[in-house]
């Protein structure tokens, strides 16, 4: 079983894998996660939609996800039960959700380098992605946009 860590911030949830030990396909197991979240997320929505009557002009969730080192630390004095981490990957992950439309999945290069050659087949690279406090990014997406087009949803 891959080790995943969850933290809640507002509206958003962060998973981290591999932490604290790191299966050899954890890479493969984060994606088919946010696979499953993205089917929860369409699911939840479909069933909101049949309970009200306004349409809902966009409906289900949008995933980043990249990969890199962090740092963990204590939230609480002393507390090995309380931890928070820090990381540019966390930083540029906000940066890429901005990025990812409802059911799709917007991934950095580097995550998308360390992904088995089969699970890339999908995957379309996004013009470079003008990231906030980073600088221009690569990236990839996996679930377009029906209109074709990548850009902040916020």
């Amino acid at each position: 079983m891959a080790a995943c860590c969850i933290n809640f911030r507002g509206d958003s949830v962060i998973a981290l894998f591999g932490v604290p030990e790191r299966d050899p396909d954890y890479v493969e197991r984060a994606l088919e996660c946010a696979h499953r979240l993205l089917d929860i997320g369409a699911s939840v929505a479909g069933g909101w939609q049949r309970h009200i009557d306004q349409i809902q002009g966009a409906a289900g969730m949008h995933i980043a996800m990249t990969i890199g080192s962090l740092q963990m630390l204590s939230l609480r004095p002393l507390s090995r039960t309380h931890m928070g981490a820090v990381a540019d990957a966390i930083n540029l992950a906000a940066r890429l959700n901005d990025y990812a439309g409802c059911n799709e999945i917007v991934v950095s290069n580097t995550l998308y380098q360390h992904l088995p050659h089969a699970a890339r087949a999908d995957f379309r690279e996004l013009d470079p992605i003008e990231a906030r406090n980073i600088g221009r990014v690569r990236a990839w997406t996996l679930g377009a946009r029906a209109d074709g087009t990548a850009g902040p949803n916020r």
